[in-house]
Formats: structure tokens, C-alpha cells, sequence
């Protein structure tokens, strides 16, 4: 889609120009999620920037404890195997939910949909570049990661050194950070709101920031040379609802780690090893709006350029609808796969078998807890640590070798009779039905 027509620019602007000589000058106008309903519905000037350091953190320690059950089962030669399946299923699995994150925000701004942006109320169309964002950017390095367009509304941004997470002799090494995601500007009237009050999880108060806008080189045409400042305001929850990976439910149906959970209730296994069990940590998201303001972009501004963002924005529609893919997911992981020789969002990971082997298990007895207690931390997931007592008599000695002896041949039992599997499902296709009925249901609106 190109950019807005002149007539619209220009009536926008002066609406922006009467609201923002009318506010009180100590407050921004835009801190009214409603104002910013003002401005043109086809300019691509709101960013959402969801933190993937919780999830990442989660990733690090689940792969620990899929290690430690594993070692404990006497199956840890199967470890890089295992690794590699889980880590393109987690991958799709983020995917999944952040695209369906993506998509409940934008469709509280569905009655500002026009054809051309009507496919960002799909989380079927927003998978597809976060996917391709996930595993593009997991061996990228942060100069070419910021000189690379996004992949339509979205883009994942890596840090200048990958991120090395290590766990109980188990690296997993990512440099991804964060997905940031683009909508028209006017929709953030309908979605900040989500961003105030109890309407978050944890919310905090608008900002007023400002962006940096380097001038775009045209050749004959001369430019100031300093860069232009753009005001925003930014909204910010710091524990967005709506963003589980329901990972832990999933593995706790299929009894994934009933050895490690029967070795910590014999109070044998480290609290430690445990910690791939406990809940994700709190995701932060950013909501940032350009704006006009009397010190940055002013309406009469405005008025000349109507696509005036950072380098790094996307500033146009013309792609959207080329990401949109009604197949299943598989297939185009599989299509990605080929293409870029990669299947998931991780740079690496290694495995210190010797280090894992020496921290499973408690070297030696620990200050008696009872067996009920450490049952309720298993269904709670909220594993406390525990101290090693310096000098325990020799007949406990004994009976803690013979507890570590039998969790291990039981384990190993289990494993003969039952192989453990950590492979996890997908809702795609009840996606892809809730997708076609709401499209459905948004055409007979529109046409009545």
C-alpha cells in the first residue's frame, strides 16, 4: 500500500495540531490512549517489544532438567538428540504463542482494520516472520542483525555477544532478546489501554520517550545534517498476561520427569536440577507510539512527510499479505530449515556429561525433610535449597548411598519399560479454524 494521500495528511495534521495546543503543557495529550485514535489509520508508527530474556532463562534451565532425567534414567547418550528436538519444538511452540499474543492485542483495534491491514488480526499471518525472525536471527551477529530489514512487521533483535546460560554442566548459548512487532499508530487508541491500570499485569505510568531518526539518503538531495528527533509515548507492562508457553502443564500430563520428581521426594536429587520445572518468569512489553509533539515531529511536519520513522521501522504495507500462510506450521519449518540450514532459535548448546553426572544426585545426606513436605514442592514446583550435613553418622551414609542406588534401578526400569519422550504438541489447527470463522464473522460485519 503506499502511503496516505496528501488530503488525509494534511487533515490529520491540523486535528493533531488542535489537540496538542489545547493540552495542558505539563502532561502529553497522547497519555490518553483514546487521542491517539487521531492519528492516520495507515501509518505503521506503534511498536510492541516483547522481552524474551524470562523465556530464554526457562529454555536454559528446562534443558538442564531434561538432562538430569536423562542421566538419571541411564540414557544420557541420547542427550544431543533430544536436545535437538526440543529445541525446534520450544521454537515453534514460542512462536505459536507469541503470534497469538500478537493477535489478541490487534484485535481489539479491529473496527480500524481496513483491507490492507486486515491481516494483522490473523495469528496465522504472524507466524510465519516470527518464525523466520527466530531462527534467521539465532546465528546472526548484532552488526548484521541491525543492517537487516524486518521480516514485514516483525523483527528479533540479538545482543552484541551471544548470551551464555549455564546450568549444572549445560551451556545453552542465544543472543536473541527480544521480538519487536509493528501496527498502525491509530490502533494503539484500542490496545494501550491494555497497558493501564488492572487491565496488565503489572503496569506502569505513559512515558514520553524520544527516537533518533538519521535522514534517509536520496542522491541529489540535499539534507540537515542533524538527525531528526521524533517524541513517542511508551507504555509498559512488566508482566504481560496472556504469554504462557504451557509447557510445564504438557510435560507434567505425560509424567516427563516422574524420575527426577521420585528422586527429589526421597529427598536424593538436588533442589537445583529441579528449577526446569518451576514457571516462566515475568515478560516485559513495551508499547511505543510516534507522535507529533511541539519539540519533535510537529504537525506541520507532518503535513510534509507522512512516513517520517527510524531507519530500522518498517514505514509501508506492501508485503504484509506475502507472509500470510494457511499451511500447517511443519512444513514451513521444514522449508525454513532447508534455506538457512537451522531449525531453532538457539546459537548452541554443550553438555559437560561429568560435571551433570556429579550434580544430580546429593553427594552427601542433607538435613532431613519430610517426604510429605517434599511431595508439596513437586506440586507446587517451588523447590527450596537445601544444606548438606557436615557430619552425618555412618549408618546414614549407608542408607543414603542405598536410596541413590535405587532411585537410579528404578529409573532405569522405567526407562526399559516406558522410553521417555519430551515431545510436545501444537494447536495449529485449531488456530487455523479460529482464524477462518473470525474471518468469516469480519466479512458479514463489514458488509452489514
Amino acid at each position: 500500500m503506499d502511503d496516505p494521500p496528501e488530503q488525509e495528511i494534511k487533515g490529520a495534521a491540523d486535528k493533531l495540531a488542535t489537540m496538542i495546543s489545547s493540552s495542558q503543557p505539563s502532561a502529553s495529550v497522547f497519555y490518553h490512549p483514546d487521542n491517539l485514535g487521531a492519528l492516520p489509520h495507515l501509518w505503521l508508527q506503534a511498536k510492541l517489544t516483547i522481552s524474551l530474556t524470562s523465556v530464554q532463562e526457562k529454555f536454559a534451565r528446562l534443558f538442564m532438567t531434561i538432562a538430569s532425567e536423562l542421566w538419571l534414567r541411564g540414557v544420557i547418550e541420547k542427550v544431543e538428540e533430544v536436545f535437538a528436538q526440543a529445541a525446534r519444538s520450544f521454537t515453534l511452540r514460542l512462536a505459536e504463542t507469541l503470534s497469538k499474543y500478537i493477535c489478541s492485542l490487534t484485535r481489539r483495534a479491529e473496527s480500524l482494520a481496513t483491507p490492507e491491514t486486515e491481516c494483522l488480526l490473523y495469528a496465522t499471518f504472524w507466524f510465519r516472520p516470527i518464525l523466520s525472525e527466530l531462527i534467521v536471527a539465532a546465528r546472526e551477529s548484532a552488526e548484521v542483525n541491525r543492517k537487516r530489514a524486518p521480516s514485514g512487521p516483525v523483527k528479533v533483535v540479538v545482543t552484541n555477544q551471544p548470551h551464555s546460560r549455564r546450568h549444572t554442566g549445560v551451556d545453552l548459548v542465544s543472543g536473541t532478546t527480544a521480538l519487536l512487532a509493528w501496527f498502525p499508530a491509530s490502533w494503539a487508541s484500542k490496545i494501550a489501554p491494555c497497558f493501564l491500570g488492572e487491565a496488565g499485569g503489572n503496569t506502569q505510568a505513559p512515558q514520553e520517550v524520544s527516537f533518533s531518526c538519521p535522514h534517509r539518503v536520496f542522491e541529489c538531495l540535499q539534507r540537515d545534517v542533524a538527525d531528526q528527533v521524533l517524541q513517542a509515548v511508551k507504555f509498559t507492562d512488566k508482566n504481560a498476561p496472556g504469554l504462557s508457553l504451557a509447557l510445564d502443564e504438557e510435560f507434567q500430563a505425560a509424567d516427563c520427569f516422574s524420575e527426577l520428581a521420585r528422586g527429589y521426594t526421597q529427598g536424593v536429587v538436588d533442589p537445583y536440577i529441579m528449577m526446569g520445572l518451576q514457571p516462566t518468569g515475568p515478560t516485559r512489553v513495551n508499547l511505543e507510539v510516534i507522535v507529533p509533539s511541539p519539540k519533535g515531529l510537529t504537525p506541520e511536519m507532518w503535513k510534509q512527510t507522512a512516513t517520517l520513522c527510524p531507519l530500522d521501522w518498517p514505514s509501508n504495507y506492501s508485503l504484509l499479505r506475502l507472509w500470510h500462510t494457511p499451511k500447517s506450521f511443519h512444513q514451513y519449518a521444514a522449508q525454513l530449515k532447508q534455506q538457512v540450514q537451522h531449525q531453532h532459535m538457539f546459537t548452541q548448546w554443550e553438555v559437560n556429561r561429568a560435571k551433570l553426572a556429579s550434580r544430580v544426585l546429593f553427594q552427601r545426606p542433607a538435613y532431613y525433610v519430610p517426604e510429605q513436605t517434599l511431595q508439596q514442592h513437586v506440586r507446587e514446583r517451588v523447590f527450596p535449597d537445601r544444606k548438606l550435613r557436615k557430619r552425618a553418622p555412618d549408618i546414614d551414609i549407608a542408607a543414603f548411598d542405598a536410596a541413590c542406588n535405587d532411585v537410579r534401578r528404578l529409573a532405569a526400569m522405567s526407562e526399559a519399560e516406558k522410553p521417555v519422550s519430551f515431545a510436545i504438541g501444537n494447536s495449529w489447527n485449531d488456530t487455523l479454524r479460529a482464524d477462518k470463522r473470525h474471518h468469516l464473522e469480519y466479512t458479514q460485519r463489514s458488509q452489514t
